[in-house]
């Protein structure tokens, strides 16, 4: 079974899994996969309560596209174009996984939120001190 990529809105281009592939699963071959789900808008007023139904919701769409597989393993999310998903979907992924995701953050997607660069990857797990030196990706 080849390495698994997340998404919401785009898959990666070719040229992005490649680097994805590369720099995170050492060249082995990956497969996208989106995650079925029509996102309402989310903001700084949306009520927690309702980040928290979404992530319910997400948990479900991801446990469909096989995502218990990936379990204690850390997967990738490519962003999402909306900053606000990033969270919810993050903790979804967690919650199933054991880990939070390698995030991908793509030009379009830094673009959209007003980063601009060239496609970067970010450690979640890292981000939160969950690793430590001794830790392996």
């Amino acid at each position: 079974m080849s390495d698994r990529i997340y998404y919401l809105d785009e898959p990666l281009s070719d040229e992005d899994a490649s680097f994805v592939s590369d720099q995170i699963f050492g060249g082995r071959s990956v497969t996208q996969v989106r995650i079925p789900y029509v996102l309402p808008v989310l903001s700084e007023e949306t009520p927690i309560e309702m980040h928290q139904e979404h992530e319910k919701l997400l948990r479900k769409h991801l446990r469909t596209v096989g995502i218990t597989n990936d379990m204690n393993k850390q997967v990738v999310l490519v962003a999402p174009k909306d900053m606000w998903w990033y969270s919810v979907i993050s903790r979804a992924i967690e919650a199933e996984t054991g880990s939070y995701p390698w995030l991908v953050q793509t030009k379009s997607q830094r673009d959209a939120i007003k980063n601009p660069g060239e496609t970067r990857i970010l450690d979640m797990e890292g981000f939160f001190g969950y690793k430590d030196e001794s830790t392996d990706a």
